[in-house]
């Protein structure tokens, strides 16, 4: 739509207007898309072409193993929002957050779409995988996982994604609890290898025979105990 000085609307259209306008005045005009977008031109004979700076912008949540998870939700701030993606939408020209939720958390970065430019953003959250192997100490009764992703598990975990970082794993198992500090790097699987103690039963010492001593019988009764 076309504005003069004074804010009211003198045309509007779709693509292409039409209109008789003052020669030299000073006029809005205002496009409406998915964005809205705002300039002042000079009223002059001929046609006024009017270029809205625009590109395109799509977005991913991705792992750091490089797959798009559709699991999490990932949002064009303002713009649009899908699940794990945001197929290419055409945006003005500018700087955008780009966000997506995971284990909890939220990851965002920033990105630049310049005029006639197609940009793909990928927001990755640091993940790693990660096995427990519990050695020893009877069978496991509980796991405890305390660290960027707190978890409780009934058993040790095998091919489990978390977020990378520092991890203390309380393993319990045959009455005994055993701790474990690990630490996974964005983008590693790893194995650890926690051992639980087993208790061990000791014999109690045996005695060597003594010639020199006599076996010894106590009688208990009401009369004063003899020894024979």
């Amino acid at each position: 739509e076309v504005l003069d000085a004074a804010g009211s609307v003198v045309a509007r259209g779709v693509g292409k207007i039409n209109a008789m306008l003052l020669d030299d005045e000073v006029y809005t005009v205002r496009v409406y898309s998915p964005f809205t977008y705002t300039t002042q031109i000079t009223a002059e004979e001929g046609e006024v072409r009017v270029q809205v700076p625009t590109g395109r912008l799509s977005a991913f949540a991705i792992d750091s193993f490089g797959r798009v998870r559709e699991d999490w939700p990932v949002y064009i701030v303002g713009v649009a929002s899908g699940a794990g993606r945001v197929e290419p939408v055409e945006v003005l020209a500018g700087r955008y957050v780009v966000r997506t939720k995971a284990f909890g958390q939220e990851f965002a970065r920033e990105v630049e779409v310049g005029v006639g430019r197609e940009v793909s953003a990928h927001v990755e959250v640091p993940t790693a995988v990660l096995d427990l192997e519990v050695v020893g100490g009877g069978s496991v009764e509980s796991v405890l996982l305390e660290g960027p992703v707190s978890l409780k598990l009934d058993k040790p975990p095998r091919g489990l994604e978390v977020l990378a970082g520092r991890y203390t794993a309380k393993i319990a198992a045959g009455g005994k609890i055993v701790e474990e500090v690990v630490e996974i790097k964005p983008g590693e699987v790893k194995t650890v290898k926690i051992a639980v103690p087993t208790a061990r039963l000791t014999a109690p010492p045996q005695l060597a025979p003594r010639p020199d001593l006599l076996p010894l019988i106590l009688k208990i009764s009401k009369e004063p105990l003899t020894y024979k």
